[in-house]
């Protein structure tokens, strides 16, 4: 597929009747919509059958016509749905007019455009006004007046630049911390430790230094991320609510940073569920939702954050249904799981549908809904990332014996239970919690409740596993209950 055969491809259906509408407004030539056709149509097309076929000699040139228009088109689409673009568009206009000595109907203009700019803090606007505005003063007769007049246009220019730097600096911040997390997320606790602790006071610092309001939004939101990953739970849910409440103060900000407002909320989702709490996490996932509904053009125009949405969501519906016991619920995601996975990209975070996958699979296995939770298991070892992501390979394992477990094939869980064991004690694991989850996955499959001494040992693995979660002595306690609670289960057994 070629380069212009991958832009007609990527259009959303609302931009394809756009363009057909817009070619058809502003071009008599209709062998470009010819070409678009048969472009649009086929995946692999030979540009001299095209050629013979439509019986246009210089293809080459069509197709390069049609890429113009086609820019050109999606220009203009994007004008009506994009503040950027639409700021962008008004100031060609003032230029124009500028370049016609028409300085009043220029003026008029500049006048119009000032209050989206600022609102929007769009900073290279900010400056081009600036200009604009010298170039089409009224004569100023007092010397004076008309020196502090232009030094005040001057100041403009040089905040706006200001501005500018500061948001790119905030922005190639934001990248980093989220890069270097993603790296060692649930891999290395200490090193990712070291790495927050470092993104958490530099964001601090700038959070508080800002000039402009986008700039403290994400420090902010970086600041919080961090303090949730450390644990200070109290201090993170103070930044998240602040930037919500910026958002809300502020409407403007939810057209013009619309990836910055679904990356704070999505982070504050995150709180929610690590701080357990679930009525914060459903007003959130509404909130979520119901500005979502009113982004479809955003969506369509970043697909990278509309999968990052979806991941999110079900991720969260996930977690609503294992925290709350509902199997049933949890059953009716199915299909959105399927095709999340099937178009799930390389370029997503592995670790989020492995969770997504994991949490379904703890929860049917929880429900005894073995023939379900043992296809999902299947579904998670298919992943590519099931193995890259450690922590999550050993709970699908920890998974694995327990559905055996409970369908009575004890041989085959003690198998899986051997292996378990041996790959812990195998590898460089040092982390007590797994160790504990080893011993206990052995004792009980070799045992099977014959001797009182066996439920004893076990009994003395789970108390301590729980230790190590109440205490938050190992990282990954958490994630191995929150997927598959042993405590609960073995409750059950003991009744």
């Amino acid at each position: 597929m070629d380069a212009l055969q991958q832009i007609i491809h990527s259009l959303t259906p609302p931009e394809k009747r756009y363009f057909k509408l817009f070619a058809m407004t502003f071009r008599t030539n209709s062998d470009l919509l010819l070409v678009y056709d048969e472009l649009e149509k086929e995946k692999e097309v030979d540009d001299k059958k095209l050629s013979k076929q439509l019986g246009i000699k210089n293809i080459a040139m069509a197709k390069s016509n049609l890429r113009a228009l086609l820019l050109k088109a999606m220009r203009n689409f994007r004008e009506e749905h994009n503040i950027g673009d639409r700021i962008r568009s008004s100031l060609s206009e003032i230029e124009f007019l500028t370049n016609k000595n028409l300085k009043a109907e220029a003026r008029k203009e500049i006048k119009k455009l000032t209050k989206l700019v600022n609102d929007s803090e769009n900073h290279y606007a900010t400056a081009e006004l600036a200009m604009r505005d010298v170039l089409n003063m009224e004569p100023i007769k007092d010397r004076a007046e008309m020196f502090a007049y232009v030094d005040g246009k001057q100041e403009q220019i040089d905040n706006a630049a200001k501005g500018m730097v500061e948001m790119y600096e905030a922005m190639l911040f934001h990248t980093l911390s989220s890069r270097y997390m993603n790296a060692y997320d649930y891999e290395n606790p200490s090193l990712r430790k070291s790495y927050s602790d470092s993104f958490l006071n530099k964001a601090l610092q700038r959070m508080e230094t800002a000039v402009t309001l986008r700039a403290r939004l994400v420090y902010t939101e970086v600041a919080a991320a961090h303090l949730n990953t450390n644990g200070e739970f109290k201090k993170a849910g103070i930044l998240y609510e602040k930037n919500m409440k910026t958002f809300k103060d502020n409407p403007s900000l939810l057209e013009t940073s619309k990836t910055l407002f679904f990356s704070s909320i999505s982070n504050y989702l995150v709180f929610s569920l690590d701080t357990n709490q679930p009525t914060l996490t459903a007003q959130l996932l509404n909130k979520l939702e119901t500005w979502a509904s009113n982004s479809k053009t955003f969506f369509a125009n970043n697909p990278d954050v509309l999968m990052r949405y979806r991941l999110r969501v079900l991720s969260t519906k996930t977690w609503l249904c294992k925290k709350l016991n509902q199997p049933v619920q949890m059953l009716e995601l199915e299909q959105d799981l399927e095709e999340l996975l099937s178009t799930t990209g390389k370029e997503t975070q592995p670790t989020l549908p492995a969770i997504i996958t994991l949490r379904f699979t703890g929860v049917l296995v929880q429900n005894n809904l073995f023939e379900k939770g043992h296809y999902w298991l299947e579904k998670y070892f298919a992943l590519p990332s099931a193995k890259k992501v450690k922590v999550m390979y050993h709970i699908a394992r920890l998974l694995e014996v327990m559905l055996f477990f409970n369908l009575g094939q004890f041989d085959l869980a003690d198998s899986k239970a051997v292996n378990f064991y041996k790959t812990i004690n195998d590898t460089d694991i040092k982390e007590e919690f797994y160790q504990l989850l080893g011993k206990f996955l052995r004792k009980l499959c070799k045992w099977n409740f014959k001797q009182k001494k066996d439920a004893a040992e076990c009994n003395k693995l789970i108390a301590e596993m729980e230790t190590l979660l109440t205490q938050k002595k190992d990282s990954t306690a958490d994630l191995f209950f929150e997927i598959y609670d042993l405590r609960l289960w073995w409750k059950e057994q003991q009744k």
